[in-house]
């Protein structure tokens, strides 16, 4: 009579062991699912400095554009042209996949000097996105232009100038950068943009790109990979479980 009890009560327990096991695989599905989640192509014209500095997307205050999870807020400018209708520099804010684009094009009929903007970026307190890193590309037309982006990780150090704590990119004629990463990635950046022509110098635009990530950040294609490994872990130690002397093997035994 101990005999059957103890194997019915080994063999009532490896439904709950099946049942562990499926509620784990479900669990790094869904958490697969979550990320590759990411936002849908999408463009928010703004205009000049002038209308970034005036308008706003429907509900926000002046100077203030969301698209997506992310807002883009007007701070300061100089050298460019704040009496209506405003310049010729065009602004328009992209949300492609896990990236926001604050670009500035139609510069290529500006003459010598400086032009700097500054904005705030951050995001959306709910969203699951935080900032990861930046990126400045340019768009290079003839010798002598610089372009700098120096990012802050508070108002304070925005105010006070000086290079960026957090980024400082430096693009001459047309040159690259690798992305500056945030560590740890934020909700919340300041930014100026500082651009430099010198004489004979042009450039049709620039592109700042702030790429997200999930925090703690899940790498869809390495849970991928993980997932076959986390099942079959499962069932490795469910067979060794089976052979451990002092377990069901023991009991089916005594």
């Amino acid at each position: 009579m101990m005999l059957s009890t103890t194997i019915q009560a080994t063999r009532s327990r490896f439904p709950l062991r099946s049942k562990m096991r499926f509620a784990a695989a479900a669990a790094c599905a869904a958490l697969l699912v979550a990320s590759s989640v990411t936002a849908q192509a999408a463009n928010l014209p703004v205009g000049n400095v002038y209308t970034f500095s005036t308008g706003s997307t429907t509900g926000n205050p002046t100077g203030s554009w969301t698209l997506g999870d992310k807002t883009f807020t007007y701070l300061n400018s100089s050298g460019f042209s704040l009496t209506g209708p405003g310049g010729v520099e065009n602004i328009q804010i992209d949300e492609n996949a896990n990236q926001h684009s604050f670009g500035m094009g139609n510069l290529n009929s500006f003459g010598a000097g400086t032009y700097v903007l500054g904005y705030r970026v951050n995001v959306d307190l709910l969203s699951q996105f935080f900032l990861k890193d930046v990126e400045l590309s340019t768009t290079h037309l003839a010798t002598l232009e610089t372009v700098t982006k120096d990012v802050y990780s508070t108002l304070s150090f925005f105010t006070a100038a000086g290079a960026g704590d957090l980024a400082n990119i430096v693009s001459t004629d047309g040159g690259s950068n690798p992305a500056v990463l945030f560590v740890p990635p934020l909700k919340e950046v300041w930014v100026r943009d500082t651009i430099v022509i010198g004489a004979g110098g042009a450039l049709t635009s620039i592109s700042n790109n702030f790429n997200q990530t999930l925090v703690p950040e899940i790498d869809a294609t390495s849970l991928a990979g993980a997932f076959p490994l986390l099942v079959g872990g499962l069932a490795l130690l469910e067979r060794r479980r089976r052979r451990t002397p002092d377990g069901d093997a023991a009991s089916a035994g005594s």
